[in-house]
């Protein structure tokens, strides 16, 4: 046995030895010639930018590097998802949300603000807005944003309310013979109704917009006034420095004076609401009383014209006027008795 040699071992013998090194070296060689393809080949990455998409391969590490590798170019405001430092993964979705301007109307308030939001309610939600069942918005929900657009939110609620009405009364009008002309007297006092109205209500911005009027129901029915008016003439005679006029109609009134010479008549450049000339005989009075244009005659001063009027002379009132200022202070005011003369 001493000094004998060991066989000499063949490639056959020497594979069938090492076969397991071999398939784990083969394996491993393997294996790093795929990872290196798929490192040379890139990874997928899917990009998003506002509403456009595409799928690209890429080999940078980063979401920036990805972003500059593809010329993507970021301004103040925009949104990047996941972040610019984030590593590339295989299949990562990149979203880029540009800033926009938008004019937001809402509530009573206008404001200008920068969003990455992609569209009408994404930028409600942001800004903490709720719409209510009727609320209109203006543009739609789903209309995507874009840089200079307005949006705006109509409020609108509608309400049942009750109202109180006033029914007004008519007045009847009755001929009473012994009355005298012009004059009138109450039979019947009138007096009111009331109703109660059920009305919808629709509030646009916090302002009536449109009123339904659902029922309404008469709680108290008005009650007609009775007038008597007088169509006796009260015509008589009265002796006059020209003799015995006959008047239709006598008036116990308040007479005061005025004078084209007051400073504060000026104005008028000596005219009267009827446009003649203000002078002695022409007297101011309130048409509803005496119409312009009657004859009059009036106790301490004479025979005039109703062709004036003022704004103090009211009711059972007469402004006679004067040539001169001296004369008018001279009358004064007095109690007068006014006759209406037979045209």
């Amino acid at each position: 046995m001493e000094g004998r040699s060991l066989p000499k071992l063949g490639w056959k013998d020497w594979v069938c030895q090492h076969s397991k090194l071999i398939i784990i070296l083969g394996v491993i060689v393997l294996s790093l010639v795929i990872l290196v393809g798929y490192a040379w080949a890139g990874k997928k990455v899917t990009l998003q930018v506002d509403r456009q998409v595409i799928e690209v391969k890429t080999k940078a590490a980063t979401v920036e590097k990805f972003l500059q590798e593809h010329q993507v170019e970021l301004a103040k405001g925009d949104e990047v998802t996941p972040g610019l430092e984030t590593k590339i993964t295989r299949d990562m979705v990149i979203t880029v949300h540009r800033a926009k301007s938008i004019t937001l109307i809402a509530d009573g308030k206008e404001e200008r603000i920068v969003t990455t939001r992609d569209n009408v309610e994404e930028l409600l939600q942001e800004k903490g807005l709720s719409l209510g069942a009727l609320d209109l918005v203006e543009p739609g929900l789903t209309t995507p944003l874009s840089s200079g657009m307005t949006v705006k939110i109509t409020r609108v609620e509608k309400k049942i309310e009750e109202k109180e009405i006033v029914i007004p009364f008519n007045t009847e009008r009755r001929e009473d013979k012994n009355l005298e002309k012009g004059k009138t007297r109450v039979i019947k006092e009138g007096k009111n109704g009331k109703k109660i109205q059920q009305l919808e209500v629709t509030y646009i911005d916090g302002k009536v917009g449109e009123t339904i009027i659902l029922n309404e129901q008469v709680i108290a029915e008005p009650v007609a006034a009775i007038v008597a008016y007088g169509t006796k003439k009260t015509s008589g005679t009265i002796q006059t420095s020209r003799g015995e006029i006959t008047y239709s109609r006598k008036l116990t009134m308040r007479a005061t004076a005025y004078s084209p010479e007051d400073p504060s008549l000026k104005k008028y450049g000596g005219k009267t609401a009827t446009g003649i000339k203000a002078a002695r005989g022409v007297a101011a009075v309130d048409p509803a009383v005496i119409p312009l244009g009657t004859r009059l005659y009036v106790n301490g001063y004479g025979f005039a014209l109703a062709a004036d009027t003022g704004g103090a002379i009211k009711g059972n009132k007469i402004d006679l006027c004067f040539d001169t200022l001296s004369e008018a202070r001279k009358f004064g005011t007095r109690t007068v008795t006014v006759y209406m003369l037979e045209r």
